[in-house]
C-alpha cells in the first residue's frame, strides 16, 4: 500500500522504535528507517525521524541483485 506515505499514523510504531533505539535521522545513512510501498519512492521526516519510502519491487530487485553478487553469480562492470 502507499498509505503510509500520506498517513503518518500507520508509522507510529516504527517512529517509536527509531526513537527508542536512537536510529539515525540522516536519510543518507545506511541504517536510516525504510518502509516499502506499492509505487511511491520518497523521503519524508515524521516526528523528527527521516523515513525513506521505497517501492517493494525496487527493493526486491536490489536485494536479489546483491545476493547474486555475493554468491558470485553476477559480475558488476
Amino acid at each position: 500500500s502507499d498509505r503510509p506515505v500520506s498517513d503518518s499514523k500507520q508509522l507510529r510504531h516504527l517512529i517509536a522504535f527509531a526513537k527508542e533505539h536512537g536510529l539515525p535521522v540522516n536519510p543518507l545513512d545506511d541504517s536510516a528507517c525504510m518502509v516499502t510501498t506499492k509505487t511511491i519512492h520518497a523521503t519524508r521526516a515524521v516526528d523528527g525521524v527521516t523515513i525513506e519510502f521505497v517501492p517493494t519491487s525496487l527493493y526486491a530487485y536490489v536485494l536479489g541483485k546483491n545476493l547474486l553478487q555475493k554468491l558470485g553469480k553476477v559480475k558488476t562492470p
